[in-house]
């Protein structure tokens, strides 16, 4: 597992992610124009998983792995490579829609919601680089709130 890295794929993935993509039967109409994931051991990439960027989180299709390899293992890293790429890249969850692969995002660490799967990715707040621009206008539009009715001075 030292071996093993998770990683953005590029351009010179284009080739392997097609591969491993078109032998599990999963298509896409262009491979270039699309965002993946990948997980690679000793230089060969063995598993994919095309993510895509939405308001607040990353998207996450169904990961998946070359048919000669084991799919749990590498299944379970890519779902869990995906929470500390969307740490990376300042969003606060990861959303797959796949419900065929239970067991492996229940072991990393996603949780069951109403039409997919969902991981919460925690980032520091005590770092003013980490907190997004829209979550400090929203913090300071909030106090500098007078005429905002917070409590009742009086109950009668």
């Amino acid at each position: 597992m030292r071996d093993m890295e998770i990683r953005r794929a590029t351009a010179d993935d284009a080739n392997a992610v097609a591969s491993i993509r078109h032998r599990a039967g999963v298509g896409g109409p262009n491979i270039l124009k699309e965002r993946f994931l990948v997980a690679e051991e000793r230089g060969q990439v063995l598993a994919v998983a095309r993510y895509r960027k939405a308001r607040g989180g990353l998207m996450l299709d169904r990961a998946v792995a070359d048919p000669q390899v084991e799919e749990y293992r590498f299944a379970v890293l890519l779902y869990g490579g995906a929470g500390e790429l969307a740490r990376t890249l300042e969003r606060r969850l990861v959303w797959v829609e796949c419900d065929t692969h239970r067991e492996y995002l229940l072991e990393s660490g996603y949780v069951r919601r109403v039409g997919g799967w969902r991981l919460d990715v925690d980032w520091e707040m005590s770092s003013p680089r980490l907190v997004p621009e829209w979550l400090w206008r929203r913090m300071l539009a909030f106090w500098r709130a007078t005429d905002a009715p917070l409590f009742r001075a009086s109950w009668f």
